[in-house]
């Protein structure tokens, strides 16, 4: 018997698309999925809310709704949407509820009507995998259940879709090695067992060079400090950093008012006791000559006698100030401070500030680097690798090898030996607790290179195995507590 065609139809297939959804959707994300799903029930039964909630263990999960934005997993709203498909879950039918029957506090749910229908199995009918949570807030003439009676068929194949593909791609988010661990036979499990045993053996006894990474900065082999070398006030600098200056080129100059008085009051003693010896020996003359004209008498003899012992005691008074005029004079012309060997200038920007100030007698005020004797690289080794290259040292017949280049030079690099290692601990400019190593650098370096310019690089300390190396951070955390 032929039923008459539904005039219904067309209309019911233009506004409800779920067959296109399950057509051109298969391949997309099942949550997209199911919120396109949520969004066409929700226009079909004009619902104010759908939300789609699966089975996740023992408790259940909202995934997709049909509103934007989507429920908050932690709220109470979400809560009874859980609620609600336990309670589907555990009668295998639907739950609908009205407002006024619903034993719940009034700020959990808004809705006057609330309609959960199950999602079954596609392979069984009797195994409820999903619930669709239908929920309204304003009345409506027709039930959701009677709105849902037309197009019920269609959703449940729809749903039982979606949730097909959930549950796949649930499975697909299984640990792959977990899953095949538990499938595979004896034979491979006891494979995988004996080969991360032979793996872990392997990383114990394979030796590889064990370097250590150092950072430092590069400073002049020899060099010597420029002192003030009395109190005055700074007149002028005739160096600046990094120039190169001759063996006695002049440095800087100092004025010291103290000294200058000194060299004047010398410089006029000196003068007096000059003017003073000279007068009494032009006197002796004159007496001498009065004497072999007239003759001697008793007043004469004293009076010669006197000029002779004050002559004396004159000449020896300028013999003094002469000494005390050099030595000042030689004070003064140290003021002015030169070079002592052919060097580069090393000069921090403070001390080239003090032009016009005074300063204290053994002040700081350059460095001359010794251009004969090259370079060194001091290295802030920290504490805790101090014992593997103290190790090294004491065991091998040479020095370490250290691969370093500079920082902002990464194309310079060099490999020197070792030179010295500090007996003491000190704190680096960050805090840390670093020995200071020396390593002279004996590879001729570019000209323009700075001096303090960051060094980086390894210092080899002999062979370790690889799995040493490669868990060390976490052995030197065991070490640490007496492990």
């Amino acid at each position: 018997m032929s039923h008459p065609p539904d005039p219904n139809a067309d209309r019911l297939s233009e506004r409800f698309e779920l067959a296109w959804l399950r057509g051109t959707d298969a391949l997309a994300d099942p949550i997209v999925r199911a919120q396109s799903l949520c969004g066409e029930i929700s226009r079909v039964v004009a619902a104010d809310r759908v939300s789609f909630v699966v089975k996740n263990g023992p408790t259940s999960q909202v995934v997709a709704t049909s509103t934007t934005p989507a429920i908050d997993p932690r709220s109470s709203e979400a809560g009874w949407l859980r609620q609600l498909a336990d309670e589907v879950y555990r009668t295998g039918t639907d739950v609908q509820v009205e407002r006024q029957s619903i034993e719940m506090p009034s700020d959990l749910t808004d809705a006057t009507e609330t309609l959960a229908i199950p999602v079954t199995d596609r392979d069984s009918i009797d195994n409820i995998e999903a619930a669709i949570v239908l929920q309204r807030y304003t009345s409506k003439p027709n039930s959701l259940a009677a709105s849902l009676a037309s197009t019920r068929r269609e959703i449940d194949v729809a749903a039982t879709e979606v949730a097909s593909a959930l549950r796949q791609r649930a499975a697909k988010s299984e640990r792959r090695a977990t899953a095949w661990w538990r499938h595979a036979p004896n034979w491979k499990r006891l494979a995988v067992v004996a080969g991360i045993g032979i793996g872990f053996a392997l990383l114990l006894s394979i030796p590889v060079p064990f370097r250590l990474s150092v950072e430092g900065r590069l400073e002049p082999a020899k060099s010597f400090g420029v002192f003030a070398p009395a109190a005055g006030t700074l007149v002028e600098m005739h160096a600046s950093d990094g120039d190169v200056v001759a063996q006695g080129a002049a440095l800087a100059e100092l004025r010291s008012v103290e000294i200058d008085l000194q060299q004047e009051r010398l410089v006029g003693e000196l003068a007096a006791a000059e003017t003073e010896l000279a007068t009494l020996r032009l006197r002796q003359s004159d007496s001498a000559a009065a004497e072999s004209t007239h003759a001697s008498s008793m007043g004469h003899s004293q009076d010669a006698a006197q000029s002779r012992s004050r002559q004396m005691v004159l000449r020896s008074r300028i013999h003094s100030l002469q000494a005390q005029a050099d030595l000042m004079s030689e004070v003064r012309e140290s003021l002015t401070i030169r070079a002592s060997i052919d060097g580069r200038i090393i000069l921090r920007d403070e001390q080239s500030e003090l032009v016009g100030q005074t300063i204290s007698q053994s002040q700081w005020l350059m460095q001359l680097a010794d251009l004969t004797a090259g370079y060194a690289a001091i290295i802030d080794l920290p504490e805790n690798d101090d014992a593997y290259l103290r190790r090294v040292l004491n065991t091998e017949q040479a020095n370490p090898i250290s691969d370093l280049r500079l920082l902002a030079s990464p194309d310079v690099q060099f490999s020197c030996k070792v030179g010295r290692v500090a007996d003491t601990v000190q704190l680096n400019e960050r805090g840390k607790a670093v020995i200071e190593v020396i390593i002279p650098i004996d590879v001729p370096l570019p000209d323009d290179v700075h001096v303090g310019a960051t060094v980086v690089g390894t210092i080899e300390v002999g062979r370790r195995s690889l799995g040493f190396i490669w868990f060390r951070p976490f052995i030197e955390f065991l070490r640490s507590y007496g492990w």
